[in-house]
């Protein structure tokens, strides 16, 4: 009996991993019946078996969810279901020399794709802001995709900044300064405080957040005149 009990609870991870690939691939674009395009050739699946959870459980492998996470830019533990975040997070507080070495490394092992920097906030800082929601840093970077089409990879740069506490604020512009620097486009966006506060937990993937992205705001506008120019 407690043997059956396992083995059902086991099936059903195993199932929960499955249902994790289709929702990723489809969140980032890419459709369930599109997934097996982009598959390399050792690990070559029909795509049958991802037109549902149920039918990709008997495939799924360490392999397969090793290519998705590295494919994605996803944390494998999320894969595994032992992480609440899909999205890797670089989070260095008050740290901010290692964003530095981080986007230089990212400008070095991806050199032709566009990328973004994306500062979220459900208020415009700049207009004096004083509620206590999150202020996310996104990091995009937008390569080619299928058909002619084009495949964007998140990393989150922040981990529950709260926007009225001063020295995340100034964490948030220090980052937004290196990347002007390094020519990285920065864009804010007003994004609902609920919608930052779901991505923050894992519960949406940064391609949602995006899409309930508002108005812009302009980040650089609370630099120092001194501030490096973007361009």
């Amino acid at each position: 009996h407690v043997g059956s009990i396992l083995n059902r609870r086991s099936l059903l991870k195993i199932r929960g991993g499955s249902q994790r690939v289709i929702d990723a691939f489809e969140v980032h674009g890419i459709a369930r019946q599109q997934i097996a395009r982009v598959l390399p050739p050792e690990l070559a699946i029909a795509p049958a078996a991802f037109s549902s959870a149920d039918k990709l459980k008997d495939k799924v492998t360490p392999a397969l969810l090793d290519w998705a996470a590295n494919y994605l830019v996803l944390d494998r533990r999320w894969l595994d279901g032992v992480e609440a975040r899909p999205h890797l997070c670089v989070d260095s507080y008050k740290n901010e020399g290692n964003y530095a070495e981080w986007l230089r490394q990212r400008l070095e092992v991806a050199p032709v794709v566009n990328r973004v920097l994306f500062v979220w906030t459900a208020e415009d800082p700049v207009l004096g802001s004083t509620s206590g929601g999150p202020v996310c840093l996104v990091y995009m970077e937008d390569s080619a995709g299928l058909d002619g089409g084009s495949l964007s990879r998140y990393w989150l740069l922040s981990d529950q900044w709260p926007i009225d506490h001063g020295s995340c604020v100034v964490s948030m512009l220090k980052v937004v300064g290196i990347a002007r620097s390094l020519r990285i486009l920065v864009v804010g966006r007003l994004v609902p405080a609920p919608v930052l506060r779901e991505l923050e937990a894992g519960r949406i993937f940064a391609p949602q957040a995006q899409s309930s992205c508002g108005k812009l705001w302009y980040p650089e506008d609370m630099l120092p005149a001194d501030a490096p120019a973007h361009g």
